[in-house]
């Protein structure tokens, strides 16, 4: 197994952690942040139009990088860091997940870390909403900075990580790793398995982690996402960037599957590999009863926002699918005859078969969507008659908020949009296009 390098950091400093005694530690536990641990708001489907949203949530169009690069959202969340740290951010936190960091903390044995793909400006927010819920981590992790101001990949960060740990902790043979999304899980069980494979003593276990979708006040959200524009417009002349503005009440129709669903869809397949996924699938997916389905609750509509939605639409699930870290791919077949409105299919879509609705939906908002083009990077698994289920979307009419360019601008350079980056949500997760200011 060849070594893991990235130009530009050479070694990770564990002076800091002040654990003299290496010798000790047996076992390697590392907790994700966020959607792991921690509950971190997304932006609200029921506020925003599609436009938005992945104005939002892309890494490369807003000045300070959106919404996941801006320390402004997690300080935004509940009530604000004054009232919420009294509190400990009660309600934000995945509590089964708290509790099994409290154990690998509690075992001496145990070296518990948190790692996060976000970077050292989110130290002091991120350190203050850990130490609230009296979290004491052996080390909290940000990503580095390389010496030429390059921020690496999120994925090879952690991977070069855990080697770091390896070589400055010999007696390390067995790490647990808690992380929320698959291509994550994927990567590291491939890299873990090699490692196991050339080291009959290493184990290893990851913990695919999945958690209903939380968001922001709408008052809140509203106020936040206006002060980010405001912020990028007043950088965007410098970095030669489009300037925009927020748009209110704009009537537009969406699909939508509710949180319950995504919740359902999220556990189906959520943790396990594409080509494996029929292992799975027929245990978590199949509802025998309304009882069966998780007690989530809608999120807040705005109050001044009038909305009329039409009624439920019931899908059979015939195949299932993956498109980066962003959306789950579905085809449906419509189980009512006299519903003819299909979702637009499109006519390149290499699925194995020649039926179905093509649906992908967001794993973030629960937005429906088929206007992805970039069709080869797809990855399907044919459902069998036992192994499909139903599920329901909603075709919903509202007026929501938008985010449009401020005056007529043709770009410089092309933007690329959340489906076409790394190979991976846009989040805090990736490296940025433009180097901090």
């Amino acid at each position: 197994m060849s070594p893991i390098s990235i130009n530009g950091l050479e070694s990770f400093d564990f002076k800091s952690w002040g654990k003299p005694n290496r010798d000790i530690y047996k076992e390697l536990h590392i907790y994700d942040f966020d959607n792991t641990l921690f509950q971190t708001p997304l932006p609200n489907a029921n506020i925003w139009s599609n436009q938005a949203i992945r104005v939002l949530m892309a890494f490369n169009i807003l000045a300070n990088g959106g919404w996941f690069f801006d320390p402004r959202v997690l300080a935004s969340t509940g009530e604000g860091v004054e009232v919420e740290e009294k509190r400990a951010w009660d309600g934000w936190w995945n509590e089964k997940i708290v509790s099994q960091a409290r154990e690998s903390i509690r075992r001496q044995d145990v070296l518990a870390v948190l790692l996060t793909g976000r970077n050292e400006q989110f130290r002091e927010i991120t350190e203050k909403i850990v130490k609230s819920k009296g979290l004491d981590f052996d080390g909290v992790v940000f990503k580095l900075q390389t010496t030429t101001g390059y921020w690496p990949q999120t994925l090879t960060f952690k991977l070069w990580f855990f080697e770091q740990v390896f070589l400055q902790y010999p007696n390390v043979h067995t790490i647990r790793v808690y992380e929320d999304r698959p291509s994550h899980v994927e990567s590291f069980s491939n890299w873990l398995a090699r490692k196991a494979d050339e080291d009959e003593r290493f184990s290893f276990e990851i913990i695919a982690v999945t958690e209903p979708p939380k968001y922001l006040k709408f008052t809140t959200e509203i106020k936040l996402v206006k002060s980010m524009i405001a912020s990028h417009n007043a950088k965007a002349p410098t970095l030669k960037l489009p300037m925009y503005k927020f748009v209110k009440n704009v009537t537009s129709s969406i699909i939508t599957v509710s949180p319950t669903e995504l919740h359902h869809l999220r556990n189906a397949f959520f943790s396990v590999p594409i080509t494996d996924i029929m292992q799975s699938v027929s245990a978590n997916s199949r509802r025998t009863s309304i009882d069966d389905e998780p007690r989530i609750a809608e999120p807040d509509l705005p109050p001044d926002t009038p909305y009329n939605s039409y009624p439920e639409k019931s899908w059979i699930v015939t195949a299932i699918g993956r498109y980066r870290d962003e959306y789950w791919a579905v085809r449906g077949e419509t189980c009512d005859p006299h519903f003819k409105n299909r979702i637009h299919e499109p006519d390149t879509a290499n699925i194995p078969s020649l039926y179905g609705t093509i649906m992908y939906i967001s794993m973030s908002t629960g937005i429906v969507t088929s206007e992805i083009t970039d069709i080869g990077a797809q990855q399907w698994k044919v459902l069998h008659p036992d192994e499909r289920w139903l599920m329901r979307t909603n075709i919903r009419r509202e007026c929501t908020h938008d985010i449009r360019y401020k005056r007529p601008y043709t770009p410089a350079r092309k933007f690329t949009d959340i489906v076409g980056l790394e190979g991976q949500r846009a989040s805090p997760f990736t490296g940025s296009m433009h180097k901090p200011s």
